[in-house]
């Protein structure tokens, strides 16, 4: 990676702090990229069905969620409806009298 002698051990302190940010940032999140990539090598196939499995949970989890939500404004929708039908016939029946 570096040709430079210092780099094989004891100076790698100094060598860290004479990089730039950027290249430190860089070299951290080539790092994480690669160990993730590790991890997700080194997973079981009952690991991978399990992961699928939580993740499929998850989404029908989601959607039932979403679901109730939408019955519960169809719901108050219905109610309000029923409200002002029941305005508008009180308002005619006394429009209706007079």
């Amino acid at each position: 990676m570096c040709q430079n002698p210092s780099s094989s051990g004891l100076g790698q302190g100094l060598l860290l702090s004479s990089r730039s940010e950027l290249q430190q940032v860089l070299e951290r999140r080539k790092r994480v990229q690669s160990e993730q990539e590790d991890e997700g090598q080194s997973r079981t196939p009952l690991e991978d069905v399990l992961l699928q499995r939580q993740q499929r949970h998850l989404q029908l989890e989601k959607e039932e969620e979403e679901k109730k939500q939408e019955e519960a404004q169809l719901m108050e929708f219905v109610r309000v409806r029923r409200n002002l039908r029941k305005i508008h016939s009180v308002i005619q029946n006394k429009s209706v009298k007079f």
